[in-house]
């Protein structure tokens, strides 16, 4: 009996027993379920199931310094197909393996990091910085262990991705699965999405060719994808006009928007009609104010509008704007340089809704049947730009000055972007460092020509009413008192000092040559001269102050000082006259004879050409440019030396410059039919393979290892800086 009832208690125990271990083994597993461990707390955990894939986090979420150096130290000895959780905002990491974990492995594990191992037993145990748990293939590595707002069901995700992003946040956990292809480049993201209504946009074919070359972080929004996140937007006159999408980028510091738009739509015309326009652009731009365009990009002290082929540019400069149309002008866009394109649009889907790059991260984003496809470039080796900050430089750099109007005439000085300009509009323009310091409207028509004098360190500006000298800084210096209207000059005008006071001296339609005193009034004029048909020339030779004035027949010499003609040196219509070195000096072609005459009529030289025509250009050296109709093109020195000859298959030249630094000579040569400028050096070579465009007149200056390059695009002077 009594072996009965033992038996029977044993029994009873013995079920208890297994009873309590299976239940200590059950909630064992599920205490380190990653449904119980991850939750609220983590904000967002990164779900790693192709370990050799992923071996930086930071590409996906930040974690804790402390989670990520344990974890990219152990990668290398985690078992093949392991699974790995890892919290955004606490310091735990849950380790899933396809294996059973013995101590001894977990061990060998904690030794290939640089944690050291504490206290250990069977199922648990101590690191340096670490409390560890572990059971069957899972092991939870934790710092401290604290409660979590578990949530359920988040963990029912594509088992091939090569790693899940679960997003906390909301009430319904957010998830993104990521799928790398091969060569470990890119990350594919996914998500299911209903609320959105946009189209696939190929923004390289749409926008290549208005960008410039140099800016950083490229931001491409399809139109209705765009109205979806920012409903400022959605209802903006922005979004009217649009017809695809728009870019964002980032322009010497300032934002621009570049936006197509609609076939029949003129965006200038639409905010015109809108802000009740009085006459604040003109042609093809303008200013607005009041316009909230989104609530990315409100432009609180308002934006220009610049047309551009298809396209407009928005800034809140208007230099910003005009660099962009200029750069567009001589053909310095992103889609002229493959390399470029390469860093912006390359090994990413060509048609898409976004698309964002800049140095250091590139991804897109397009939507497919209700997802949301994003593709991230994991790994990439970026240049800088020539202003450093995103894209590849190149050897040739430039700035652009927009005026209003056809450019009549410039004059460079030395120094980055310090340029004068005068147009047909009667506007005259001065640039400092390539921005717009001042420009003055003159009275009358003014002449096509700017006298700058070195001595005086100011412009004379001779126009049909008035002639005016104007300092650098916009001062005037000195202005005819009197309206030239009876007494109008016939070519640019000019200043001198005589015992310390400045005169300005222009000639007049009637034979006459007006001297105005530093009060801007006719001290005496000079009868009986014939019609001036070149600019005057003023210097001083032997402590005189000489005057030279041209016509077709004569170079005359006048002494100011005596007021009277010193000597008269008879010209062919073809002749120029220059001063080189403090001395006249005449360039006299006559037929097939080149003669060079001093100023007191003595011949220097005396030779062959075969019906040239003659260039004097402005240039460190006494060279005149003789170019002949078999496009040889000879540079010959004040003394009639031809140190230089070349070759040069154009046909029709309009101008030619040149430097000389280091005993070496840069010539430049305008295209008049191509609108370019060719450079060769002195022995004929071109040395620039880069397309260099500008037009009429060019300008050469050497500035240490850099050539500057001066011309005419448009209505707009360009300045090229290329490193020798």
């Amino acid at each position: 009996m009594f072996a009965r009832y033992f038996f029977l208690i044993l029994g009873v125990i013995s079920l208890g027993w297994i009873g309590y271990v299976s239940l200590d083994l059950v909630d064992k597993n599920e205490t380190l379920s990653a449904e119980q461990l991850f939750g609220k707390e983590d904000h967002k955990i990164v779900i790693i199931q192709r370990v050799d894939e992923i071996n930086k986090i930071d590409t996906f979420i930040k974690t804790p310094l402390l989670v990520k150096n344990f974890y990219q130290e152990i990668t290398p000895n985690l078992p093949i197909g392991s699974t790995i959780y890892i919290s955004q905002n606490r310091n735990h990491i849950l380790i899933d393996a396809q294996q059973i974990w013995t101590i001894q492995q977990v061990k060998k594990l904690i030794q290939s990091s640089e944690e050291k191992l504490i206290s250990s037993d069977n199922s648990s145990g101590k690191t340096s910085h670490f409390s560890f748990e572990f059971y069957k293939g899972k092991i939870h590595f934790y710092k401290e262990k604290s409660a979590t707002k578990s949530i359920k069901n988040w963990a029912n995700f594509d088992k091939k991705a090569s790693a899940v992003i679960i997003d906390f946040k909301n009430s319904i956990p957010r998830k993104t699965e990521l799928y790398l292809t091969k060569g470990n480049q890119f990350a594919y993201k996914t998500k299911t999405i209903t609320h959105f209504k946009c189209n696939q946009i190929n923004d390289k074919e749409l926008f290549s060719s208005i960008l410039p070359l140099s800016f950083k972080n490229y931001h491409f929004y399809e139109k209705e994808y765009f109205k979806t996140i920012d409903k400022t937007f959605a209802k903006s006159i922005f979004s009217k006009w649009m017809d695809k999408g728009f870019v964002s980028i980032s322009y010497k510091g300032n934002l621009v928007l570049v936006s197509d738009y609609k076939i029949g739509q003129n965006p200038i015309e639409n905010l015109e009609e809108l802000t009740n326009f009085e006459g604040n652009t003109i042609n093809d731009e303008g200013f607005f104010k009041g316009i909230k365009l989104s609530s990315t990009f409100p432009f609180k002290n308002g934006f220009y509008v610049f047309n551009l082929n298809d396209a407009v540019v928005i800034s809140a400069t208007k230099t910003i704007c005009e660099d962009i149309v200029a750069l567009n002008k001589i053909g310095k866009t992103l889609a002229t340089e493959k390399e470029l394109m390469q860093t912006v649009y390359g090994d990413m889907p060509r048609d898409v809704t976004e698309r964002f790059s800049n140095s250091s991260v590139k991804y897109t984003k397009s939507i497919y049947n209700n997802q949301l496809f994003e593709t991230h470039l994991l790994h990439r080796n970026l240049v800088a730009t020539s202003d450093t900050t995103g894209l590849k430089p190149t050897t040739m750099k430039s700035i652009s000055m927009a005026v209003q109007g056809e450019i009549v005439d410039f004059k460079v000085l030395e120094g980055k972007g310090n340029v004068a300009v005068i147009t047909n509009q009667n506007q005259f323009y001065y640039f400092s460092g390539g921005n717009l310091s001042w420009k003055k409207t003159i009275s009358g028509k003014m002449l096509k020509e700017i006298v700058y004098s070195k001595e005086s360190d100011a412009f004379v500006i001779t126009s049909d009413r008035a002639i005016q000298l104007i300092a650098k800084n916009g001062t005037e210096l000195l202005k005819s008192q009197d309206d030239l209207s009876e007494k109008i000059a016939t070519q640019a005008g000019t200043v001198f000092n005589s015992k310390g006071q400045l005169h300005l001296i222009y000639p007049s339609q009637n034979g006459q040559l007006i001297f105005l005193n530093s009060k801007g009034k006719q001290a005496f004029k000079l009868k009986g001269l014939t019609d001036c048909s070149k600019p005057l020339l003023a210097w001083k030779s032997s402590n005189k102050q000489l005057v030279a004035i041209q016509n077709g027949q004569q170079v005359k010499i006048i002494d100011v000082d005596r007021k009277q003609a010193l000597r008269t040196i008879p010209v062919s219509s073809k002749a120029i006259a220059k001063i080189i070195d403090n001395e006249l000096i005449i360039f006299n072609s006559d037929g097939n004879n080149l003669t060079i005459i001093n100023q007191k009529g003595g011949v220097i030289s005396n030779s062959s050409i075969i019906n040239g025509s003659i260039f004097v250009s402005e240039g460190p050296t006494g060279l005149s440019l003789s170019i002949l109709q078999n496009y040889t093109i000879q540079g010959i020195t004040k003394d009639g030396a031809n140190p230089n000859q070349l070759k040069s298959n154009i046909s029709s030249i309009d101008w030619v410059s040149y430097s000389k630094q280091n005993g070496k000579t840069i010539f430049a040569v305008v295209d008049g039919l191509d609108n370019n400028i060719v450079l060769y050096n002195g022995k004929g070579e071109i040395t620039s393979k880069e397309q260099i465009e500008g037009s009429k007149k060019c300008v050469l200056k050497q500035e240490g290892n850099q050539l500057i390059i001066s011309t005419i695009v448009d209505n707009f002077i360009v300045q090229y800086r290329i490193n020798q």
